[in-house]
């Protein structure tokens, strides 16, 4: 990486931590773009440069962390077993971090489509269809894939539609947890579901259960 690419990155992830914190202490509508360049001491064309808006810069921090967490990502010599085929050793770490940063992950689902998953983004010459999970599903279909092979999971059904219905479960629950009221929205409680629900999913899955 050249020197400028590097200072490229490191002026990205300034004004997303900066943004991290204004948006952990105060509503979306609180925090403008003048008060996150003013602290990073930079221009508002070149925070433009990075990000078209605010909510952008939410799907980027998004993003970022979903890039991070993704401790699959290079590494494909883990032993598939049965318990990490589709969910992640490091699963309650993952939660415990939405839980700590609900406040933001509110106004993700809020003021982004991030957490649609799969959804229609728009401009001024065309229509794609963007979905969120793509970039981060190779490791987990690799696994599915090395699982069906070795009979571990059932493989009548491929192993790109069950990385979908992992990917559509797992934030469906997660969505559902940030629209409750605060004071009911409770930590251990939507570790509890999430465990529940993908322990059926991969019973579902199981070979040995169909014989």
């Amino acid at each position: 990486m050249g020197l400028r690419e590097y200072k490229k990155q490191q002026t990205r992830l300034l004004l997303l931590s900066i943004a991290e914190r204004m948006f952990s202490e105060r509503r979306f509508d609180e925090v403008s773009v003048e008060d996150i360049v003013s602290e990073a001491k930079i221009s508002k064309k070149t925070f433009f440069n990075y990000f078209n808006s605010k909510n952008k810069m939410l799907e980027e921090w998004t993003l970022d962390w979903f890039a991070k967490s993704n401790i699959w990502s290079n590494d494909t010599n883990i032993k598939v077993k049965y318990d990490n085929i589709l969910i992640p050793p490091n699963i309650d770490e993952l939660l415990d971090w939405i839980v700590d940063h609900r406040r933001i992950f509110k106004m993700v689902l809020t003021h982004t489509n991030i957490l649609s998953g799969v959804y229609l983004a728009k401009s001024e010459n065309e229509t794609k269809i963007y979905d969120v999970f793509s970039p981060f599903r190779a490791s987990r279909l690799y696994r599915v894939q090395i699982a069906q092979e070795s009979g571990l999971i059932r493989n009548d059904i491929s192993a790109e539609l069950i990385c979908d219905m992992y990917d559509t479960l797992r934030f469906d629950i997660i969505r559902k947890w940030l629209i409750k009221n605060d004071d009911e929205a409770n930590g251990d409680d939507l570790k509890k579901q999430f465990h529940l629900v993908m322990k059926i999913l991969l019973e579902g899955f199981n070979l040995q259960r169909r014989t």
